[in-house]
């Protein structure tokens, strides 16, 4: 796995890490913990654990070189850092984690959300073939538009770091 970076386009800022799953490099507590290492770099406190659900296994799998499961990690924290799990497809397929202060990150919503409730549609898929006929199969679909916007505010810190970012991503090194 890879750890550091910034959820999102890649910028000059962000924090990117390659993980290991080796023990003798900490496994996936290892790899974590290097994100975290990344954020304090910077100044900034680690307050939550974005992951994809893939990485509770690893967590409810990780041991030290004797093979002994590790006292200080659950599937619900690392180090005291609580973790959430997102939905499948919330990040791109190599990414498995993000760590940072999440105080400092805002998601709005950048457009009111409209709907229209369709009764006289056919839905089809890629291909062009008729997945529902919604007056024939007596359906009714419901079409949401939403804008949403995120941002993360950067404030100076003590640490001196050239690019401060209080974000780090967990990456797959494949």
């Amino acid at each position: 796995m890879a750890a550091g970076g910034r959820p999102g386009r890649c910028r000059s800022r962000e924090h990117r890490r390659a993980g290991h799953r080796d023990r003798t490099r900490g496994g996936v507590v290892g790899d974590l913990e290097s994100t975290f290492d990344q954020v304090e770099a910077d100044g900034f406190n680690v307050t939550g654990i974005a992951a994809v659900t893939a990485v509770r296994g690893l967590l409810r799998r990780a041991r030290d070189a004797n093979g002994q499961k590790l006292v200080d990690v659950s599937t619900g924290m690392v180090d005291g850092i609580p973790i959430s799990y997102l939905l499948p497809g919330t990040v791109d397929a190599t990414t498995r984690a993000v760590s940072g202060d999440f105080k400092l990150a805002a998601v709005g919503v950048r457009q009111d959300i409209t709907y229209k409730v369709l009764d006289q549609a056919v839905i089809t898929d890629d291909t062009g073939a008729v997945v529902y006929n919604l007056p024939q199969q007596d359906m009714v679909a419901l079409r949401v538009t939403g804008r949403y916007a995120y941002a993360t505010a950067v404030p100076a810190t003590r640490a001196g770091a050239a690019t401060p970012y209080p974000f780090s991503v967990l990456q797959d090194t494949a």
